[in-house]
C-alpha cells in the first residue's frame, strides 16, 4: 500500500475536526482509504444515518417486486393479460434488477458514476415506471416495467448495499443484513392492503370463522 502526505481536513464546521490531519491511503488495485478522520468530520452527523437511509430506499422499491406479486391476478382482469403475460413482465425487471448490479459497481469504482449519481438515476427511472403504470400493453409493461424498472430498482438496490458495507467494514455482515432486509419490510403495509379487500380473501375469511354452536333442548 501506498499513502499521500498528510493533508489537513477543513471539511467540518469544526474548528477541532478542521485541523485534524488525515491521509489519504491508496492500495495495490488503486482504491483509496482516508486515515485519521471520523463519521462526523466526513459527514457531519452519524455514520448510522447511512444505515437508516439506505434501508428506507430499499423499502421504496421493495414493492416492484414482492407487491407486484400479490397484485398479479387483479393486473391480470385490469388489462386482459394471461399469466404467462404477468410471469415475463416480473422476470424481465427480475433479470435487469440483478444484471445491473456488476456494471453499476464497476462505472463506480472507476469513479464514472458516484453513488449520489446512481442513487438520482435509480430513483428517477423508479419515478418514471409509476408515472407509466397505467399502460395496459404487454410489451410496454414489459419494456418499462421490466427494463427500465429493473434498472432502477437495481441501481438503488446496488448502491445502498455497497455503500452500507463500506461505512461499516468492521460489522459488514450486520448491517448489511438489516439494509437488504428493508426489501422486504416495505412490502407487507401494500400486499395486506390488497389481499385483504380483494373479493376472494374477503370470502375466504368469511367462510374460515366458525359458526355459531347450536344449542339443543
Amino acid at each position: 500500500m501506498t499513502a499521500d502526505p498528510l493533508a489537513t481536513n477543513t471539511s467540518s464546521s469544526d474548528s477541532q475536526a478542521a485541523h485534524r490531519p488525515c491521509r489519504e491511503v491508496t492500495d495495490s488495485r488503486g482504491r483509496v482509504y482516508r486515515i485519521g478522520e471520523t463519521d462526523r468530520d466526513i459527514l457531519g452527523h452519524s455514520r448510522k444515518l447511512m444505515v437508516y437511509l439506505p434501508w428506507i430506499a430499499m423499502m421504496a422499491i421493495s414493492v416492484f417486486e414482492y407487491a407486484y406479486g400479490s397484485a398479479e391476478d387483479t393486473l391480470s382482469h385490469a388489462h386482459g393479460w394471461t399469466q404467462s403475460n404477468t410471469f415475463w413482465i416480473l422476470s424481465v425487471w427480475v433479470f435487469f434488477q440483478a444484471g445491473i448490479a456488476f456494471p453499476a459497481g464497476w462505472l463506480r469504482e472507476k469513479g464514472v458514476l458516484t453513488a449520489r449519481r446512481a442513487m438520482y438515476i435509480g430513483s428517477g427511472l423508479c419515478a418514471l415506471v409509476l408515472a407509466l403504470s397505467h399502460l395496459s400493453n404487454v410489451w410496454l409493461a414489459i419494456l418499462g416495467f421490466g427494463v427500465v424498472g429493473g434498472i432502477g430498482a437495481g441501481l438503488v438496490y446496488a448502491t445502498c448495499i455497497n455503500m452500507v458495507g463500506k461505512w461499516f467494514p468492521e460489522r459488514r455482515g450486520a448491517r448489511t443484513g438489516f439494509v437488504n432486509g428493508g426489501f422486504a419490510y416495505g412490502s407487507p403495509p401494500f400486499t395486506t392492503e390488497h389481499l385483504s379487500s380483494a373479493p376472494s380473501f374477503r370470502e375466504e375469511v368469511k367462510g374460515s370463522r366458525p359458526g355459531r354452536p347450536q344449542h339443543h333442548r
